[in-house]
């Protein structure tokens, strides 16, 4: 007797289903934000250079201020679901997200000053 394949249990429908999942999984960068709160995302990977130079300046600038909420995602390649799934073509990006979770402003690329002024304009929206 010949054993029935389906589609969820052949490899390829293994496979389709297990993208899916990952890819649907993944939150959207709007989902990040914290509500309340003005959110930096910030998309890296720890192989990047200005990634790794502007990271400490995010880190210290969410310690030293209780208004803002930091999340960073390490896409790790940019082939990865989370790449994909935000559109991510270069990091490091930075998306600055006001108390209500609308889209203040984006930085492509390590620019310290750009981030806070998208910071100093979401605190102006309240």
């Amino acid at each position: 007797m010949k054993k029935r394949t389906t589609f969820y249990t052949s490899p390829i429908g293994l496979a389709l289903l297990s993208f899916f999942l990952l890819f649907l999984t993944q939150p959207s960068p709007a989902a990040l934000a914290q509500p309340g709160k003005i959110t930096i995302v910030d998309y890296y990977a720890d192989w990047c250079g200005p990634c790794r130079q502007i990271a400490p300046m995010l880190q210290r600038l969410a310690r030293s201020d209780h208004a803002i909420a930091l999340r960073r995602i390490n896409i790790v390649s940019f082939n990865s679901a989370i790449a994909r799934r935000a559109n991510i073509h270069s990091i490091p990006l930075i998306l600055i997200y006001d108390r209500n979770g609308r889209l203040v402003g984006k930085v492509d690329g390590a620019n310290p000053n750009q981030v806070m002024n998208y910071v100093a304009l979401a605190k102006k929206r309240g």
